[in-house]
């Protein structure tokens, strides 16, 4: 069996996105399935056009390099067709070249909607796995305002609806997204939750490591950590402001803030984080230590005493966690 993979990016960017994405990938694999996968044009650091990634070709997608194509790339709605266009051609081209038995897209929507349009034209079944719905990430990471009665809010959601009724099965990664489904009118029969995991054989516990503890200056303190994606809704500003107040019980207590993010987003959120602990006087207590390498998190869950995840509760969080 051939399975092409539909992805808005892949390793080697690191992102939760990916990480579940390379898993699934290798997973399939050692059932014995063949698989492959194209990117959206939102990966865009790449050298060639295939790649192989751990025996896996990874096919990339871009928008023309032209002045017109750059313009319109960066317009509302014209942009976002700009990458449904892109990538349905890069699928095209696979699928003339090459037979697949199944396309397994992901979200977000422009990826399902461009997976979509193609296997129909070769008669090749559609699953599609939603990890959050696009126009709830959109109001939470880009700032949609007035997201539920702006016609852009309204317009995903009624694609990102029409994607599912038409799709031959859906995979969503939590309970509340396949009930926020089933309300809209999908057939529950069609729907099939696969939570996130962890690799167990991987992530076993350590000892804390020596050399990131004396690298922080955390010999004889208390450990509070944070791993992932520096996005508002991930609440990490909570862990800041609780400082001061720990600080009064048990002066040995740090934070460490590992990650970041490459969406502008991300960058703008670390450095308010960064702002509020001088701001609060806790500066010498809140570690930032930027993006590092996915082979050394587990070097840095060993240091921390405590893992901390306070988001905050909208409906993006509520639906996917």
């Amino acid at each position: 069996m051939k399975v092409l993979h539909i992805l808005d990016h892949s390793i080697p960017i690191l992102s939760g996105y990916s990480i579940r994405s390379k898993y699934i990938l290798e997973g399939q694999r050692k059932q014995g399935i063949q698989v492959a996968a194209v990117t959206s044009p939102k990966h865009s650091r790449f050298t060639n056009e295939v790649e192989e990634i751990n025996g896996i070709r990874y096919y990339r997608s871009k928008i023309p390099e032209n002045p017109r194509g750059k313009a319109i790339s960066k317009l509302p709605l014209l942009g976002e067709q700009a990458v449904i266009s892109a990538l349905y051609e890069r699928v095209m081209e696979i699928l003339e070249a090459e037979r697949f038995d199944l396309i397994h897209a992901h979200s977000p929507v422009l990826c399902g909607l461009s997976a979509l349009k193609a296997a129909r034209k070769f008669g090749v079944p559609v699953i599609y796995e939603i990890r959050y719905f696009w126009e709830d990430a959109a109001v939470e990471v880009r700032g949609w305002r007035f997201p539920k009665l702006s016609f852009r809010y309204r317009t995903t959601r009624y694609l990102e609806t029409r994607l599912a009724e038409k799709v031959d099965r859906i995979v969503t990664i939590s309970r509340g997204l396949k009930a926020d489904l089933i309300s809209r009118g999908i057939d529950e029969s069609k729907i099939h939750c696969v939570p996130n995991g962890v690799d167990t054989e991987r992530f076993q516990p350590l000892c804390k490591d020596p050399e990131l503890s004396r690298k922080y200056n955390l010999n004889g303190c208390f450990v509070i950590g944070f791993i992932g994606a520096f996005y508002r809704y991930e609440g990490i500003e909570h862990i800041i402001r609780m400082l001061p107040g720990l600080l009064k019980i048990h002066s040995n207590v740090k934070a460490v803030l590992v990650g970041g993010g490459e969406e502008l987003g991300a960058q703008r959120e670390r450095a308010r984080l960064e702002n509020l602990s001088t701001c609060l006087g806790v500066h010498n207590h809140a570690i930032f230590t930027g993006r590092v390498p996915y082979s050394e998190i587990t070097r840095y869950y060993s240091i921390m005493d405590v893992v901390v995840y306070p988001r905050v509760r909208s409906r993006l969080t509520e639906l996917v966690t």
